[in-house]
């Protein structure tokens, strides 16, 4: 038969019309069709999926415990390759699994982790009293040493584990900071799972960004960032002769530290600006519905971190509520809520045309701020510092209860506060970052880092079994720019 042109004649004398070539352009339309327009999931959801990760590394812990106990040592010595499969078997592909094809069974997920950690705890327990047995009979001059050699015990490492959970918390002095770092390499993890997933289609789309109102697990991201860089804010560190005295020092001015944090903040901004070239250079897909048309994540950080020099460490609690509530008020009352979400835009207005990005650098402000409060009224900067080593045991355990029992309160007010302005004054929306979401993130992040403490509370002190998982111990260097120099 013979084509004429797009045409083509089958039996019947009917005409098909060939498919239409796919361009660079409609095949961006189509990738940015596929991460608009989403609604977001529940509440229960996100929560149970950010708690996978910190139950996996408890199974890791019991799995290299017990690998140390059967004197599997390559299982245990950190940045070996076995180590590095048992991190990724036990955490990452759960991490992956959660939020992919198994996504409709997070809860079950947390209850079979959390079996196995019960399990886990059993052991090890079992080899405490094996290693509290061994010692008795060292001591009584009996066969001690060969019951050792079965246990894999020592003198150093054979020490009952703390009865109650006051000595739980202060079990070693590096205790907050190595949970610290754990929560946020877990952050990273999620964060590379879910950005590179998003585009497919085994991630679920309820996970993804919500377009204007609602909660997803990637909304959760940029939030948890900024408060990632003000838990580890230097400017807000109190010097050292609060280890002396009394931890509620307020710290002093230094040029250097506004200075590296400048520097900083200068380094996103060049990051963020090569974003926007490399983007249009590439033709890359682009929700313009989450920052803007310029504008980027990397623009946000490195703004909220050099807004926040111009708010004093004690004024930072004052500020978030201030902010937060004038915020609120603009969205609710002014309009200001219309302006952020209408599709209009001024093509000749730098700020119309990245509305999304700079308005809500006032909800992020207030967010980084909250969390700044937090840090310092919960110790949590004496509790992270690494010069604070010669504090006595004492001073030491009171002020880690008191930082635990302090996240717990603290996260509660911040669950109440959400789910109340989510209900009673405007949904959560991460475009704006209205007061709900400020809150909401602060919760689910406070949650988040208290599994994490639940989850290390009965870790051993045995000196071979490295604390953290090598692989999240290696991505923990990601955040530098984010808050280790600030």
């Amino acid at each position: 038969r013979e084509a004429k042109g797009m045409f083509s004649s089958y039996g019947g004398g009917e005409a098909v019309r060939a498919p239409a070539p796919v361009t660079v352009a409609s095949l961006k339309s189509l990738k940015e069709g596929f991460v608009t327009g989403l609604q977001g999931t529940t509440f229960a959801e996100i929560l149970v999926l950010t708690l996978v990760l910190p139950l996996a590394t408890f199974v890791r812990k019991a799995v290299v415990g017990e690998a140390l106990r059967r004197r599997r040592q390559g299982w245990c010595k950190a940045g070996s390759w076995a180590n590095l499969w048992v991190d990724f078997a036990t955490v990452v592909v759960p991490g992956i699994l959660a939020l992919t094809v198994l996504s409709d069974y997070g809860a079950h997920l947390c209850a079979a982790f959390a079996a196995l950690a019960c399990l886990g705890v059993v052991r090890a327990n079992q080899n405490q009293v094996q290693l509290r047995e061994a010692r008795q009979q060292r001591e009584a001059g009996g066969y001690g040493d060969q019951v050792r050699d079965d246990v894999n015990g020592s003198d150093e490492h054979s020490a009952a584990p703390p009865a109650g959970l006051r000595d739980l918390v202060a079990a070693q002095t590096t205790y907050v900071w190595d949970s610290l770092t754990e929560y946020r390499s877990i952050l990273c993890l999620y964060t590379f799972v879910s950005i590179l997933a998003v585009d497919f289609e085994a991630f679920p789309r309820r996970l993804a960004k919500a377009e204007h109102y609602g909660v997803g697990l990637m909304d959760v991201g940029v939030g948890s960032f900024v408060i990632s860089d003000a838990l580890f804010s230097k400017q807000d560190r109190p010097p050292q002769e609060a280890s002396a005295k009394s931890p509620a020092v307020a710290p002093k001015f230094d040029t250097k530290l506004v200075g590296a944090t400048l520097s900083n903040a200068l380094q996103l901004a060049f990051v963020g600006a090569v974003r926007i070239v490399a983007t249009k250079l590439m033709a890359y897909q682009e929700h313009v519905g989450e920052y803007g048309v310029h504008w980027n994540f990397f623009l946000t950080l490195a703004s909220v971190k050099t807004l926040s020099l111009l708010v004093p460490t004690r004024a930072a609690g004052p500020a978030a509520a201030g902010i937060a509530a004038t915020y609120q008020f603009l969205l609710s009352r002014q309009g200001l809520a219309t302006y952020v979400n209408e599709e209009f835009r001024d093509t000749s207005s730098l700020l119309s045309l990245n509305k999304e990005g700079v308005v809500s650098l006032a909800g992020y402000l207030a967010l980084h701020c909250l969390a700044r409060f937090y840090a310092c009224s919960s110790n949590l900067h004496v509790l992270t510092e690494r010069q604070y080593g010669s504090t006595s045991l004492k001073a030491k355990r009171q002020w880690a209860f008191r930082h635990f029992e302090y996240t717990c309160w603290f996260a509660a007010l911040c669950w109440v506060l959400a789910l109340g302005l989510d209900h009673w004054v405007e949904r959560v929306s991460r475009r704006s970052v209205n007061a709900s979401y400020v809150f909401w993130v602060m919760a689910i992040n406070l949650t988040w880092i208290l599994s994490v403490y639940f989850c290390r509370s009965e870790k051993k002190s045995n000196k071979q079994t490295p604390t953290t998982p090598s692989l999240l111990s290696r991505l923990s260097p990601l955040f530098r720019s984010f808050g280790e120099r600030s």
